[in-house]
């Protein structure tokens, strides 16, 4: 059956939680560094079509990340998305 490029997409982040949150700490820095008020995260498969985010929905994107690396006790990374909260 057919799928949507939804579940393609909710398939990818589920199997990929660590690269999906890294991504999204370094495009909302990126974002904030140039001062933009959206952000690309993902390119589809070499499509030129993105995935993107506003600046409104940047803080919610980091305090996710913020939970996941909390929750693989990769610490480093929580120092940078608390920075990242902070600047939000």
């Amino acid at each position: 059956f057919p799928v949507t490029i939804e579940e393609v997409a909710d398939e990818f982040f589920e199997d990929n939680k660590e690269f999906v949150y890294d991504r999204i700490l370094q495009a909302v820095s990126e974002g904030l560094h140039s001062k933009r008020n959206s952000i690309r995260l993902f390119e589809l498969n070499g499509t030129g079509v993105y995935i993107t985010s506003n600046r409104a929905d940047w803080k919610n994107g980091v305090q996710q990340a913020l939970d996941y690396f909390l929750s693989v006790e990769q610490y480093d990374k929580c120092v940078t998305a608390r920075q990242l909260m902070l600047q939000l």
